[in-house]
């Protein structure tokens, strides 16, 4: 699985051909919803695993998995994992959902910090090398203005834009470790 092609499949989640997603953060939006980051995982779970998961057939994703990193100290438990069967490399993705651009950039930075050191992971017994680690933030932010950072510490801003027809803007940050 290369990069291209995984980030491919986050653009297309994001942009909501099937308009899946987009009135459902416009209610949020409209009604001032908290909470909606495990709504928003699942959602791309549903994707992946109907999309994907049947064209690709190898495909293997994990959600909130605990891994043990390349020290074997340390657990972490990314949003998810995905990678297939006969590759022993995997992408990371968190998710980062609030109000304010600059609430997301901030929880986005904690993240990168806690990834930027790990290389690999165990998964079923197996070592993984980390491909990349993708960070998804969406605001439902009114204010069309707010612009992302282009670096948030050693991560790229790689993509960003609106939520398929909404007024919800997505970023995606890039980490190579």
């Amino acid at each position: 699985m290369n990069k291209k092609w995984f980030e491919e499949k986050l653009a297309e989640f994001l942009s909501d051909k099937d308009d899946r997603i987009s009135p459902v953060l416009n209610t949020i939006s409209d009604c001032k919803i908290t909470g909606w980051e495990k709504w928003l995982q699942i959602e791309f779970a549903h994707f992946i695993n109907n999309k994907y998961q049947k064209e690709e057939g190898s495909l293997r994703w994990s959600r909130e998995y605990k891994y043990k990193s390349d020290g074997a100290k340390e657990i972490v438990i990314p949003d998810f994992a995905v990678s297939f069967d006969n590759d022993k490399s995997l992408f990371l993705v968190e998710t980062k959902i609030s109000n304010k651009t600059s609430t997301i950039q901030l929880e986005i930075g904690k993240d990168i910090e806690k990834y930027k050191n790990i290389n690999s992971l165990l998964w079923d017994g197996n070592e993984y090398e980390i491909n990349g680690i993708y960070f998804i933030g969406i605001t439902t932010s009114t204010n069309n203005n707010s612009e992302f950072e282009e670096s948030l510490s050693t991560a790229k801003l790689e993509i960003s834009g609106n939520v398929g027809k909404t007024i919800s803007q997505y970023c995606i940050y890039y980490l190579n470790p």
